[in-house]
This record gives structure tokens, C-alpha cells and sequence, in this order.
């Protein structure tokens, strides 16, 4: 599920810098990432309680890690707004999006053997 998300993610954002001047690819790929993302979180979360001892208080630290990155990342932008121009957001985007790659195929690597461990 994960896989198929963050592909979906990447490929919708690829569509939007792709045509920039078309208002349908920004539409269809605005629709794409918003279903593609929505279910990172919840099935990111199902995958390390499936892999390590989840407590309230590691589910709490993800909940502020997440939260604290839906904040940032639109301040982030606003930052860049004015100076660059509205494309800057598509570029932030498309940065956060291959972050998330990045760290799902390190918790991948992390727990390829299937084993519980600990983070």
C-alpha cells in the first residue's frame, strides 16, 4: 500500500511540473497526490506496530513528528512564496514527497528480516 502511495505521490507531482501550464494536469495531479497521500500516515503507523512495540508514548511521538511537519511545511512555503513565486510550492512538495521515500526504504532496510526491534 505504501509503495503504490508514495509512486502515486511522485507520479501526480511529475504530472504537475511536467505540464505547469495546464490547469487539467494541475487538477488531476492535485486529486492524485491528495488520494495518494491520505493514507501514508494511518498504513505507516500499521506498519511499525506490526514491527516494533508501539506504546502511547512512541504513538505520541509520531503524532508530534507529523504534526510538526504539517506545520513547517507550509510556513515553509509561505517563506519562499513571495521571493520565488508560486512554482516553489510544487518544488517543496515534491521534496517532502521523496522525503518520505527516503525514510520509508530506510525503515524497510531496517526491518527487512521481519524481526520485532526496537527503534
Amino acid at each position: 500500500m505504501l509503495n503504490g502511495a508514495l509512486s502515486a505521490g511522485i507520479l501526480s507531482m511529475a504530472v504537475i511540473l511536467a505540464w505547469p501550464d495546464s490547469l487539467t494536469t494541475i487538477w488531476l495531479g492535485t486529486v492524485g497526490i491528495g488520494l495518494a497521500m491520505a493514507p501514508v500516515f494511518p498504513v505507516m503507523l500499521a506498519f511499525l506496530e506490526r514491527r516494533m512495540a508501539i506504546s502511547g508514548q512512541i504513538t505520541g511521538w509520531f503524532f508530534l513528528g507529523g504534526s510538526l511537519w504539517a506545520m513547517a511545511l507550509p510556513w515553509l512555503i509561505g517563506q519562499r512564496f513571495e521571493s520565488t513565486g508560486p512554482a516553489v510550492a510544487m518544488v517543496i512538495i515534491t521534496i517532502a514527497l521523496l522525503a518520505q521515500v527516503v525514510v520509508y526504504l530506510i525503515l524497510l532496510a531496517r526491518f527487512r528480516d521481519g524481526r520485532e526491534k526496537q527503534l
